[in-house]
């Protein structure tokens, strides 16, 4: 059975860590490169409970509410639940290279409520004032408070599944190329009512700071479809063998990288002011760091119209991601353990993962499992210190993964309107279209909030040589493919 480890008393927790860790350690006989058949196969993943992980969070703000009397919570209420699963087989092997096929899905509904009664908002208004040296406003005189409603209710659902084949060297296990066909779908509605938003207007030294409440409904959607492949060159040796416990290595290489994306992005609920000003600071974001980017104009943002060029060299256009360089560097270092696996007995495996920042002061760390009986990643394990769990994607019977892949498709779907396919650039290699989605969250997050400042003066970009590779990607974040360990 999958389970969340999330323990419901940390003091219990802390202490069965410790009787575990009491124990004699885990054999630390080092782990030999793995030699696989066709048809071997290994699954794991987990169901979690979101409204169980937040409760705790939301009694924290009702036993605040009690102690402050300017605050009234009418309702306060999260709910959601997770669904992460991975299914690995052996579908190839030669005297060179093993395939493996890799079928994943990730699964998300959320859907959170808060309506509350505060005394301590401020009076809307024009409040006249004058601009500090951060451009803020302060008022000359204070601004009063006065007593209002508010609330907000967000939903959230996400389906995200991906098939990926690679190939991995005979001889030492390393990687030598991927190809990931992945799905996104998301779509976010919000409800505000009463939210109350700024804005500052500025000639000279004065200013006027106007507040304002506002009622406001947002659709956020995106469809994705995308297929990248990255060879690694030389091959990316991700597992260093044979693994000694407590050993540390780099795995470095430079993958070529090109694909294919489709799709739309979509905010529907924006009034044109909010959407120019939306794309105003995404082309001003993209064009400070150097991108080039034609298709950027308003809503619905379709994924085949953008062109994207850094420094000259075009990268993505007409839905097409360009075969280009990417550094990929990886530190890691192996713990020996032991957990139990699918057939219900411990097993010795070793927990993957970057090396402690300071040896002796090890950080919350989310690990890798590997088992050298089966040769394969089993598994994902969160720790706040070494033997005291808080989150983990178990390893299962096979069959059980397969299912649950399924049954995730079907439970998560996202019902949205016909024709809008979309690509992943949110969790995996090469990223190549990330920054557009993190520019958009970013945007977003400062159009709801409305704090809205006086422009600063534009400054002519100094002048920069032109860079033989475009910019290194970000680290891999997504705990759904072995190679982004």
């Amino acid at each position: 059975m999958a389970r969340n480890l999330i323990p419901a008393a940390p003091a219990l927790a802390i202490a069965i860590g410790l009787l575990l860790l009491a124990f004699p350690a885990a054999a630390q006989v080092p782990a030999p490169v793995p030699v696989h058949n066709v048809g071997e196969e290994v699954g794991f993943g987990a169901t979690i409970d979101l409204g169980a992980l937040a409760a705790r969070f939301l009694d924290l703000l009702r036993a605040q509410d009690q102690m402050d009397p300017n605050i009234t919570i009418h309702e306060l209420n999260f709910t959601g639940s997770m669904d992460l699963w991975v299914y690995m087989v052996v579908i190839e092997e030669t005297t060179t290279y093993y395939t493996i096929r890799e079928d994943s899905v990730a699964g998300v509904r959320a859907h959170f409520i808060l309506d509350l009664t505060s005394t301590q908002l401020p009076r809307p208004g024009v409040y006249p004032g004058t601009l500090d040296p951060l451009d803020n406003c302060i008022p000359s005189t204070p601004i009063e408070m006065a007593t209002r409603r508010l609330s907000v209710d967000v939903q959230i659902a996400f389906l995200e599944s991906a098939t990926e084949t690679s190939k991995w060297n005979v001889s030492d296990f390393a990687l030598r190329e991927t190809t990931t066909n992945a799905t996104v779908d998301l779509r976010i509605t919000m409800a505000l009512r009463g939210i109350p938003s700024s804005n500052v207007t500025a000639s000279g030294t004065a200013c006027q700071l106007t507040i304002a409440y506002e009622d406001e409904d947002l659709t956020i959607t995106a469809d994705v479809d995308t297929q990248i492949r990255a060879i690694y060159s030389p091959a990316l040796d991700i597992f260093d063998f044979p693994i000694n416990h407590l050993e540390t290595w780099w795995a470095n290489s430079t993958a070529a990288v090109g694909g294919r994306i489709s799709g739309t992005i979509d905010v529907v609920g924006l009034n044109a002011t909010e959407e120019k000003e939306f794309f105003d600071a995404l082309n001003a974001s993209l064009a400070a760091s150097g991108y080039t980017v034609t298709g950027l104009t308003g809503f619905p943002i379709v994924l085949q119209d953008i062109m994207v060029t850094f420094f000259a060299v075009t990268y993505l256009e007409n839905g097409d991601i360009r075969n280009f360089p990417a550094p990929v560097s990886m530190n890691l270092q192996a713990r020996a353990s032991q957990v139990i696996l699918a057939d219900d007995q411990l097993h010795d495996v070793y927990l993957l993962s970057p090396p402690p920042v300071a040896p002796g002061l090890p950080l919350p760390a989310c690990s890798w499992v590997y088992s050298p009986e089966r040769g394969f990643i089993v598994g994902y394990l969160c720790e706040f210190v070494p033997g005291v769990p808080y989150f983990a994607l178990d390893n299962v019977p096979t069959g059980q993964a397969r299912q649950e892949i399924d049954q995730t498709k079907v439970e998560y779907a996202v019902t949205q309107p016909a024709g809008n396919p979309l690509a992943d650039f949110f969790l995996k290699f090469p990223y190549i279209g990330l920054f557009l989605i993190v520019a958009a969250v970013v945007v977003i997050a400062a159009l709801l909030s409305r704090r809205r400042r006086r422009p600063a003066p534009m400054v002519p970009p100094a002048t920069m040589g032109v860079p033989s590779t475009p910019p290194e990607a970000p680290p891999p974040e997504s705990p759904s493919a072995p190679e982004e360990l």
